[in-house]
């Protein structure tokens, strides 16, 4: 962007025998700095952070499940897939993904969601992810790390979704749930 700012100047000087200052490049060329510097080092702590929280998550695994009252074996299993593996941290997981792994189709897959819990999958999963960021929010190990990189590390995939269904959950944004 740089070069080809500078290219503008010198073929504008070029085109009309007039000379513009360099203050021009110059002052681009800091703010270009500038902003990339700043996007880099923010994008290097958020992922640190989801590093550092990963890690953390590891070492404090839940060792008991919690026993589920279902008809379905299924979704004992899907419990299990949550609980243990925490498949739901994955901010590509699908219904076809968790149906494939079930080895059932993805509407039986709703369906049994829906008979167990009378939510649809999505709102499953991001309920799992908002009771996970909760969990982290209140454990002061977290208090180091921003609420976007534990939104991010519970699965969610971009800021919007993880704020506006933290929202919808609890009736509080993250940082109110924090302060309460």
């Amino acid at each position: 962007l740089i070069i080809l700012f500078g290219v503008v100047l010198e073929s504008h000087r070029f085109l009309f025998s007039k000379k513009l200052p360099l203050i021009y490049l110059w002052t681009f060329s800091s703010i270009f700095i500038y902003w990339l510097t700043y996007n880099g080092l923010y994008r290097f702590k958020l992922s640190n952070d989801q590093y550092e929280i990963r890690a953390i998550n590891k070492r404090e695994k839940k060792k008991t499940i919690e026993s589920v009252n279902s008809k379905s074996s299924h979704f004992k299993k899907l419990k299990f897939l949550i609980e243990k593996n925490k498949i739901h941290h994955n901010p590509s997981l699908s219904r076809d993904s968790v149906a494939e792994t079930l080895e059932i189709s993805n509407s039986y897959l709703s369906q049994i969601i829906k008979e167990n819990t009378s939510i649809n999958f999505s709102d499953y999963i991001n309920s799992h992810r908002i009771n996970d960021v909760k969990i982290m929010l209140k454990d002061p190990a977290f208090d180091k790390y921003s609420l976007l990189s534990i939104g991010l590390e519970c699965g969610f995939n971009s800021k919007t979704s993880f704020y506006t269904n933290f929202k919808k959950e609890t009736g509080l944004t993250p940082k109110e749930f924090k302060d309460k």
